[in-house]
């Protein structure tokens, strides 16, 4: 009776008041050793799964990947491909978010080929999230990175389509907002924006709070910020991102607060600017999250060319360039190269820069109607003058 009670009461908190909330571990982590003393294996995948998305928020991903392993060996053990396709889906996450693309599409490549949408259905039950909708939500984010920008935008709506049809109002909501932020990515602003609404509409429904409170106040900013409301873009993630933190929440947190500093330089505000994104830099050197990195370097870079500060500018995107690189980002890649050519054509480095920019946007072979791709193009144009 103990377990069953642990076993629903973690999902429960983590939907209510969020992933990172030390209680989580304190109703979880005694559920667990229940259940290898029972050996119950129906409580596999709910506590197993409530515990990494636990300590993946808390950005403990090398423990999280822990959960993973365990999922992986006890389906492989039983022949319960349930608890395998949560152990891909798991996986996923994590190497998402250390930054490890390849590995992420890979297992979502896995879960696919073993999830079938009546025998697997059940899962969002036990787990708040469906395992094909949980790959959809970082698929479109890591094929945007890895340089595909058309597969992700195709990967996004298919995931949408299929949460819709799924109907579970945790996962679809999860699934428009976090999952949206591809079209961030994509230059496509609207496209977030319509998905935010979508999401408020069924938190509103379904009162679930995490994400209305929380997930869509900080699409809301994204957008603010591409619509070229900066000083509202600012408020609204600060605002957002402290109740996130509020959570227990670590992951994407300092993505967010570069994304705040961002819109504190575009309002002209440079010292503040420098301070929120160097401090986002050097916690994620602190912490085990990676899949921004080279899009917060870049960001710190740019700050710095904006305060006349080129060489320790060049510097920065020299870094974030060798990050990218080193996690196959092709679209971090071009986005940092791009500004790094546009530092070296005021300078007076034209044939570097167009060598460059050249090299890296020769790469790609389909999104040229994408925002980094045209404004990577135009740059281009304009350096064969």
């Amino acid at each position: 009776m103990e377990l069953e009670l642990r076993t629903v009461l973690g999902p429960a908190v983590v939907a209510q008041y969020g992933w990172g909330q030390s209680e989580v571990s304190r109703i979880l982590e005694p559920a667990w050793s229940l259940t290898e003393a029972l050996d119950h294996r129906p409580s596999y995948a709910p506590v197993l799964h409530s515990l990494w998305v636990h300590y993946l928020c808390m950005d403990r991903l090398a423990l999280s990947l822990q959960s993973t392993e365990k999922l992986l060996a006890a389906g492989a053990a039983t022949r319960d491909d349930s608890l395998v396709l949560v152990g891909y889906r798991t996986a996923i996450g994590s190497h998402y978010w250390l930054g490890d693309f390849t590995a992420a599409r890979r297992n979502g490549d896995a879960l696919r080929a073993v999830y079938d949408p009546h025998r697997h259905w059940h899962i969002a039950q036990l787990t708040n999230t469906d395992p094909l909708t949980g790959d959809g939500i970082y698929r479109g984010q890591y094929l945007w990175m890895l340089g595909y920008p058309d597969q992700a935008r195709a990967a996004s709506d298919a995931k949408d389509e299929h949460a819709r049809r799924r109907n579970h109002p945790f996962d679809l909501a999860f699934a428009l907002t976090l999952g949206a932020q591809v079209f961030d990515y994509l230059g496509e602003p609207k496209e977030l924006l319509s998905r935010t609404e979508e999401a408020e509409r069924v938190c509103r429904i379904h009162g679930v709070a995490l994400i209305s409170e929380i997930m869509v106040e900080i699409s809301r900013g994204i957008v603010s910020l591409r619509a070229g409301r900066a000083a509202d873009s600012a408020a609204q993630l600060e605002k957002a991102i402290g109740r996130m933190e509020a959570t227990g929440h670590r992951i994407w947190v300092r993505y967010l607060r570069g994304l705040q500093g961002e819109g504190l330089a575009l309002t002209g505000d440079l010292e503040a600017a420098w301070a929120l994104i160097n401090e986002s830099v050097l916690a994620t050197e602190r912490g085990e999250e990676r899949v921004h990195y080279a899009e917060l370097l870049r960001l710190r870079g740019w700050v710095l060319m904006l305060r006349g500060r080129s060489e320790e500018a060049e510097a920065g995107f020299r870094a974030a360039i060798s990050v990218a690189r080193s996690q196959k980002a092709k679209s971090w890649e071009l986005r940092s190269t791009t500004t790094f050519a546009r530092l070296l054509a005021k300078r007076g480095d034209r044939v570097l820069a167009r060598d460059m920019l050249s090299g890296i946007y020769g790469w790609f072979t389909e999104g040229f109607d994408t925002k980094d791709l045209t404004e990577a193009k135009a740059l281009l144009d304009a350096l064969q003058d």
